[in-house]
């Protein structure tokens, strides 16, 4: 499995949803992400709590923050990939070399957006095995 625990927002977000496309391209079975809430016993009330959690408190609502909601595509994407690559397992491969070699570069956000359409269509298109 691939395990991350940088529960501080350190990374750029696209490394959330990464994270699902190295898994399955190293066949990992699971991913973990840990995130941490640090609390103290007396709360300062003058200080803003150090809340670095995938969710927010907000007027009463929990929030889900941009790294959990980004971090969620990328175990959708990672859904559509074990589909896809039962259909069309070769096309599904570059696909996601494509995306891993995209990483960290301006493309990236079109390349990811562009292979998860073409997931889809191979989904859509073609017929099961």
């Amino acid at each position: 499995g691939i395990y991350d625990c940088d529960s501080f927002a350190h990374y750029p977000l696209e490394r959330y949803r990464f994270i699902a496309w190295l898994a399955w391209l190293d066949d990992a079975k699971g991913i973990t992400f840990w995130s941490i809430i640090h609390l103290t016993l007396r709360p300062d009330p003058s200080k803003r709590p150090n809340n670095v959690g995938m969710t927010y408190v907000i007027n009463g609502r929990r929030i889900p923050s941009r790294r959990w909601r980004i971090f969620a595509a990328g175990l959708e994407d990672y859904l559509l990939l074990l589909h896809a690559s039962k259909l069309a397992p070769e096309k599904t491969r570059k696909l996601a070399e494509r995306v891993h070699a995209a990483f960290q570069k301006p493309e990236f956000p079109i390349v990811i957006e562009e292979a998860r359409t073409t997931l889809l269509e191979i989904i859509e298109t073609t017929p099961s095995k």
